[in-house]
Formats: C-alpha cells, sequence, structure tokens
C-alpha cells in the first residue's frame, strides 16, 4: 500500500465504462452495440447481480453526487470464462447517459455503479474476443441485499503466499459503520486471526482484510461475512459468507508494481489504459505490488511508495499519488515500492476544439439531459432545487430561457421527452405519460392497456400524435398511437419480432426487428405507413467483406423517409439508408472507434455518438449529408453526446464538465448557415476518420 491510509482498489476493477435503459428509453437507446446471437446469453442474464437503487455515499463523491441514487452491476468470476469486457449505456428519462465497458477478469466483474432507478431495464452487453453476447435486459429491482462477489485469495485456494492481499468485494456500496472485526472476521484453527478491515477508499463496496502480521505458514485460514454486514440503505447481507483458503510456506517477493488511474467518466473508472487530463485537470493514481505469478501482495513491510513524473512541465504528482496535468505533452508517471517500479503514461490535451458547446442550464441541480429540438425549443430533464432524487421537465428557448415545467397535479417527478414544433410537450411522470401546453398544461394520457408490462414513448409528430411501443404480459408488442383529437389506436406489427423505434411527420413508422428468442438486432427493419396500414419499404443489406447479412439496429427516420442507426461490422458503424441510394456508412479506419447514430434532420444531417475505445473518449458529432464529419465541442470533460438535431442544424446533447468527469450539462451546438465563423469552428475529423462509404443498392436490399 502507499504511504497513505487509502487502501489499493481491487485490481479486479478496471477501465469501467456503462448504461441503463430508462423506463421511456427511445429506441436509439436500445442496443447501444449489438452482436452475433450467443447461447450463453442466459448465463450472462442468469449470473448478473442487480442491486436496487441506493444513495451514493459521500466516500464516492468524487464520482456522482451525495445522496444521489446510483444502481450497481456485478457478476461473480467464473460465470462467462474468457470474456474480455461488459458493455452498458445509461438512460435517464428518454437520454442516454454516459456510456461506460467494464473489463472482465476471470469471467466476472467488480461493482460498476450507474445512473437507474427501480423498473428501469438495463441492456447489458459481454464481448468475447471477436464475438459478442446479448444485449440482455435485466430490470432494477425495488430493493435487492446485498451479496459477496467475490474474495481474494478465491474459495478453496492452496499454497497462497504470506502475504497475499485478502479482499472482499460485495455487490453494493456498505454502511462503513458495519464493517468491523465482528461482522468480517479472519478466522485460524477456529479462532480470530490477528487483523483490521477497512474500506477501500473510492469503492466502499470492496473490503481489504489485513493481517498484523504475515500469515502462519501452511495453515488454513477462513474469510466471513457475516449477517450484520449492511449496506447505504441498511439492508444486511443475504446470507452469510464464508470461504477457505491454504497458505503455502513462504511469501511470496515482490516482483513488479502496477501503476492504475482514476478518474470519472459517469462512474468508477479504475484503468490501465493511459491517463488522459487537460491542463489543470486532476487523475488520482494507485500502485500495488505483484508476485511473479501476478498475486497482488499486501505492503506487510510499510514501505510507503514514492512517485515522480518524467516530465513535469506536462504533469505533477504528489507525493499521495495524485496527479495534475500542467501543458499538453506527455509524461510517465513512476510509483516505485523501493527499487521496484512501475509506470503509467499520462497525456494531457488542450481542450476540444469543434463546434463550441454552449450550456443550457439546470434547475439547481447541478445535471441537465436534453431529450429532443424542435423549432428551436429543447425539452429534457433535470434534477431539481439541489435532489438528485426529484426530477423535473424542463424546457429551453433563446427567447425564454431555461423553463421549469413543473410536475402534473399529485406527482413529485416529471421527465421531458419530445417537443414538436407547435410547442407540445411529451412526456412521463410518477402517475404516468402526459402531454403539456402552454394553453392547456399538463393532460394525462389514458393507459392503453391495464395488462401492459411496459411502455415506452418513441416519437411525437407535429399533429401531436405520441407514438408508443407496448408490450403485454403475455409478451405482444404492439405500435401504439394516441392523441388528444384520434384517442388510442393500436395496431399490431405486421412482421415477426418487430416493434415501432420512430415515426415522421408524414405517418411513416419505422419497425426494428428482434433476431428470434433474443434480444439482438435483427437483420431487417421496415417502413411501415400508419394511413395504409401496409409496409412499404425493406430495409436489408450485407457485410461488403463477408457477405453476412448486417444486423440493423435502425434509430430514426426522417420526413423523407431515410433512416439512420448502426450495424456491427464487428464494431458498431453508423449508416444512413435511402430508398434510392441504399446504405451509407461512416468508415473512421481505426478499429478502436465505434460510431452510433443517434438522430436524423429532414436535409439527412446525422448525430452520432463518436467512441473512441482505445482512449475512453466519447465526442458528439454531426454526419452532414455531404459526407463529412463535423466534431462538436465539449466542456471540458472526457464525454459528450449528442440527443437530437432539427432542419435549422441546431443540435442538442450533453457534454461532462472538467477533466476529472463533473456532471453531464445539457448544451447546444449551432451548425446553421447563420452561425458565425468564431462560433462554428467547425472541426472535421482527418480524412482517415471521416471518409463516408455508400454501399450499392443491390446491397441496401430496398424493396
Amino acid at each position: 500500500m502507499s504511504g497513505s491510509r487509502r487502501s489499493v482498489p481491487s485490481a479486479g476493477v478496471l477501465a469501467l465504462t456503462v448504461a441503463v435503459l430508462a423506463l421511456a428509453a427511445c429506441s436509439s437507446e436500445r442496443n447501444l452495440t449489438t452482436g452475433t446471437v450467443d447461447p450463453r446469453a442466459n448465463q450472462l442474464r442468469d449470473g448478473l447481480q442487480v442491486s436496487g437503487p441506493l444513495s451514493a455515499p459521500a466516500s464516492i463523491a468524487a464520482i456522482v453526487t451525495p445522496g444521489a441514487q446510483m444502481v450497481y452491476l456485478s457478476m461473480s468470476p467464473g460465470t462467462l470464462p474468457g470474456a474480455d469486457s461488459v458493455q452498458f449505456t445509461p438512460v435517464r428519462g428518454a437520454v442516454n447517459a454516459l456510456t461506460t465497458s467494464a473489463r472482465m477478469s476471470d469471467g466476472g466483474f467488480d461493482p460498476v455503479p450507474v445512473h437507474a432507478s427501480a423498473g428501469d431495464s438495463v441492456p447489458v452487453i459481454v464481448f468475447v474476443g471477436a464475438s459478442r453476447i446479448g444485449p440482455v435486459n435485466v430490470v432494477v429491482p425495488l430493493d435487492r441485499r446485498p451479496t459477496v462477489v467475490r474474495t481474494t485469495p478465491p474459495k478453496g485456494r492452496t499454497d497462497v503466499p504470506l502475504n497475499q492481499m485478502i479482499v472482499i468485494v460485495f455487490s453494493q456500496p456498505l454502511d462503513s459503520a458495519s464493517v468491523t472485526l465482528s461482522s468480517i472476521q479472519l478466522l485460524s484453527g477456529g479462532g480470530p486471526a490477528h487483523a483490521t478491515v477497512e474500506e477501500v477508499y473510492g469503492q466502499p463496496w470492496v473490503v481489504h482484510v489485513i493481517p498484523s502480521a504475515p500469515l502462519d505458514a501452511v495453515t488454513r485460514y477462513q474469510i466471513v461475512a457475516n449477517a450484520t454486514v449492511r449496506d447505504v440503505n441498511g439492508s444486511t447481507l443475504a446470507a452469510p459468507d464464508s470461504s477457505f483458503f491454504t497458505t503455502g510456506a513462504a511469501a511470496a517477493a515482490v516482483a513488479s508494481v502496477v501503476v492504475f488511474s482514476s478518474y470519472n467518466n459517469g462512474s468508477t473508472f479504475w484503468s490501465l489504459a493511459p491517463a488522459v487530463a487537460v491542463p489543470g485537470g486532476t487523475i488520482q493514481f494507485f500502485a500495488y505490488p505483484v508476485s511473479a505469478i501476478g498475486d497482488t501482495l499486501w505492503n506487510s513491510a510499510g514501505t510507503p511508495f514514492s512517485w515522480s513524473s518524467s516530465d513535469t512541465a506536462v504533469a505533477t504528482v504528489d507525493t499521495l499519488g495524485l496527479g495534475r496535468g500542467i501543458t499538453p505533452g506527455s509524461a510517465i508517471i513512476s510509483g516505485c515500492y523501493g527499487t521496484i517500479c512501475g509506470q503509467r503514461s499520462i497525456e494531457v490535451r488542450a481542450p476540444d476544439a469543434g463546434v463550441p458547446a454552449v450550456r443550457l442550464g439546470d434547475l439547481r441541480g447541478g445535471t441537465s439531459y436534453p431529450a429532443s429540438i424542435k423549432g428551436g425549443i429543447v425539452v429534457g430533464t433535470s434534477p431539481f432545487s439541489g435532489s438528485q432524487l426529484q426530477k423535473r421537465a424542463f424546457l429551453w428557448s433563446a427567447a425564454r430561457g431555461l423553463e421549469d415545467l413543473g410536475v402534473p397535479a399529485g406527482d413529485s417527478n416529471s421527465y421531458g421527452f419530445f417537443v414538436n414544433a407547435g410547442g407540445l410537450v411529451a412526456g412521463y411522470s410518477d402517475a404516468g405519460f402526459w402531454i403539456w401546453s402552454r394553453s392547456g398544461g399538463f393532460m394525462q394520457v389514458p393507459d392503453p392497456n391495464h395488462e401492459q408490462s411496459q411502455w415506452y414513448p418513441r416519437a411525437l409528430d407535429a399533429s401531436g400524435e405520441i407514438l408508443f411501443q407496448t408490450t403485454v404480459i403475455n409478451g405482444v408488442t404492439t405500435i401504439t398511437r394516441w392523441s388528444a383529437r384520434g384517442g388510442m389506436r393500436i395496431d399490431l406489427p405486421p412482421v415477426a419480432n418487430g416493434y415501432p423505434i420512430d415515426m415522421n411527420d408524414v405517418g411513416e413508422v419505422l419497425l426494428g426487428t428482434l433476431a428470434a428468442g433474443t434480444e439482438v438486432c435483427g437483420t431487417v427493419a421496415y417502413i411501415w405507413d400508419s394511413r395504409s396500414k401496409s409496409i412499404t419499404r425493406t430495409i436489408r443489406g450485407s457485410d461488403p467483406t463477408s457477405g453476412a447479412p448486417l444486423q440493423i439496429c435502425a434509430n430514426a427516420i426522417n420526413a423523407t423517409g431515410a433512416v439512420a442507426g448502426y450495424v456491427a461490422l464487428p464494431r458498431s458503424k453508423a449508416f444512413r439508408w435511402t430508398a434510392a441510394g441504399g446504405f451509407e456508412f461512416v468508415e473512421t479506419g481505426d478499429t478502436a472507434i465505434v460510431t452510433v447514430a443517434k438522430a436524423m434532420n429532414a436535409a439527412g444531417d446525422v448525430v452520432i455518438d463518436w467512441y473512441d475505445t482505445g482512449r475512453h473518449v466519447v465526442r458528439a458529432a454531426v454526419w452532414t449529408a455531404g459526407g463529412t464529419v463535423t466534431m462538436l465541442g465539449s466542456l471540458g470533460g472526457a464525454a459528450t453526446y449528442g440527443t437530437a438535431i432539427e432542419d435549422s442544424r441546431l443540435v442538442v446533447g450533453y457534454s461532462e464538465s472538467g477533466s476529472s468527469g463533473g456532471p453531464p450539462e445539457a448544451v447546444l451546438w449551432d451548425l446553421s448557415a447563420g452561425a458565425s465563423a468564431a462560433r462554428r469552428r467547425p472541426a472535421v475529423a482527418p480524412p482517415s476518420a471521416a471518409v463516408h462509404h455508400k454501399q450499392a443498392r443491390a446491397a441496401g436490399g430496398v424493396r
């Protein structure tokens, strides 16, 4: 351990990044990434551990706002052997939140915190080499008692070094007052061994058991967590947990030191990748000693770690491992245990250029999520008056600024999803869905089916009609449309495994499909005319390299009938499809880049999220109808996301604020022809990343 009292985070928590599909998530967030059908999807679904909503403890204040509702996902080792990483995409209301991937170890992963509420659906994807398992949706329970995810040493291990670090990883944050020598014990010969216990800094779901002296040789030990261990909500351990291990004959020598970094990307982010900061930004570095066979060791000698930077003009690091960016450039941060050192590089970057991001503000809750824009009016959701638990729908316009829509009578929360050109807003509250107008206020949308188990709003058209996807208890999915004037109209999708995604202003509904018996995007999408009740277009294609059918995750349809979404080849790639030209793709020339199309205007300009998986950076961008990719500026954080674009080329989304991952803030980007050169400063991606490719019509498969 380092010289401070901060326990070293467990080695199993690496490179975290995630996502939740909330009750009314748009189809653009339904499947962030997709992959081939894998029979291990049931193993993934059954092996996931999902907590109920928990108040974030103050010990992770650098990660999330204390008191914010978080859900924790984890999986015990051995569940999916050979798996490389897991990916989520949290969504609040109708807006996807910060996207995250967590590296998996030994077929499992340690808890990942996600902003979510009870009843939300969390899509989970696991990567195994070039293949993928999922997405599998898990539902957030109202409450779930904590369990033990894993222990180190693992259950039953023999020949354990006498200086092995002893770790217990729980499924969710613990109440630190319940972490005592009576609730968590190290036993030998039936009696307690001399040790101390402590939570890990920044990871209150991890407990270290620290012996007061090296373990006895060739001795059987027992690690016990009893039912008095409780989480931050006061729920006790689901069942006492016990595991045994046996020591070897000697302590292990320190062969190397591992250095890794920690920063906030919407969740805890322990990473072995190069650290990234902007000038003035901070990143915490940690180090731990490792044996020749990879065992993580505890610092039984109490040797303090020393820290240094190879170039203090670029980045500095203090005696406790806190790094700080100074000027753009690269440096090496070293953490040394005596003469044995480990290194991690840090890259200090100037703040992004691109089209400048204009803050829209929040309702005094510190963060905000825009969902839609029409006629210069933005609708979204923000925590209200300092409370992360109370949410309010908001409107924003240049003329009126940010406006709190309040809540329907008798409700305590409201979420804004859509707005049309007439200023009509559609959203959700505790009592159900509603529409809102300046002249009439809130009006409740009637429940279309009292038997329904899921009801997702997908679109709001110019006439005031809302498109819903409803799924009743027997699993039947319907196309449901409602308006104050026309009432409720319910149709069954005319294709197997079909579901509605989006609707344009001329009555065309975009239908997606799922591969049979899975929650993976199918190989075909459709355009269904709500007036004639018939399929007018069939959208399918093939991989230009392998010839295999494309998995089509369609997300948006515009007024001309053009469709945007993404396909897996094998990495997600944004596409634009027209009846006349077939498919166009964003070609990046870099296998580390993943692109996902989110929304599209009438001209065919597409909002995309540009994921640099090698550098852990997400950027919003606009893929223009002319084929160029224009990057959108940030507020200084590692992630920006676009959510909507209107015909005037105003784009809304949100950006982290600050290099250490401040809370996301609603922003607007102006790409309109009237925007001044000073405001636009379009930053087109490098040629290798901005080339678009048109697939031949034959592959586009128009019918």
